[in-house]
């Protein structure tokens, strides 16, 4: 069993401003004989410095060459 947490920021390039993220997670496993259970809980919040016209419920992230939106508070 374990806990994890994470806290940093968030660079918007339009506005030039930094905004914030945070993060907390919970995971467990369970190993008996030949079977094995992994669980995992987690709540994700960012808050990005967008302009007010800037819908802020999701966030753009990118990784090879490749954008996307991701929801910017989620829990899993």
């Amino acid at each position: 069993m374990g806990t994890s947490l994470q806290y940093g920021g968030i660079y918007n390039l339009d506005t030039e401003e930094r905004g914030n993220h945070s993060a907390v997670a919970i995971h467990y496993e369970y190993t008996k004989n030949l079977w094995n259970v992994k669980a995992q809980a987690a709540v994700v919040k960012h808050n990005p410095m967008v302009p007010d016209s800037v819908n802020n419920n999701t966030i753009a992230m990118a990784a090879y060459g490749a954008a996307y939106s991701v929801a910017s508070d989620f829990k899993l």
